[in-house]
């Protein structure tokens, strides 16, 4: 018994160690650089952008220099109001323009947009973290859509 415990780990170590696990969506080794990075528009996106673009800057040996612009807009609407006259539910909005230049050509260009709808709560402080939060992950929502992106640009 005690041996077939033994070659039932050993297998089972065997088939899960030499799956061939990759990262798909992994762009790290880039032959390019970002140069220099505009942005204009929400502040607070840009901010978690231009951290996103900064692994992209001082890289070895690049072989295209690129700038990067990006327009980013943040839209937030009242969807529905409720018998008293309350707001009920949002509606918020977020788009991104990127565009990628090299010698002050431009290479490529892309507009990434998420949106979500949510309820209105009680606490207006709660609200405001909450909205924090659908922000920061719709941003990484269009992060991933870039870092997709970026992996096309030749």
């Amino acid at each position: 018994m005690k041996n077939i415990l033994i070659l039932f780990y050993l297998i089972n170590l065997i088939v899960l160690t030499s799956c061939g696990y990759k990262v798909l969506n992994n762009i790290d080794n880039t032959n390019f650089e970002i140069v220099e990075i505009n942005a204009i528009g929400n502040d607070k996106i840009n901010n978690r952008l231009e951290k996103y673009f900064s692994k992209f800057k001082d890289k070895e040996n690049p072989l295209k220099l690129f700038n990067v612009e990006l327009n980013s807009v943040f839209t937030k609407k009242v969807t529905s109001k409720n018998s008293a006259g309350e707001d009920a539910s949002y509606s918020m909005k977020i788009k991104v323009k990127l565009d990628i230049t090299e010698n002050n050509q431009n290479i490529e260009s892309n507009t990434f947009e998420k949106n979500i709808n949510y309820n209105n709560l009680d606490s207006k402080f709660e609200l405001k973290q909450y909205e924090n939060v659908l922000i920061n992950n719709l941003v990484d929502e269009i992060i991933v859509e870039i870092n997709s992106f970026l992996g096309t640009i030749k």
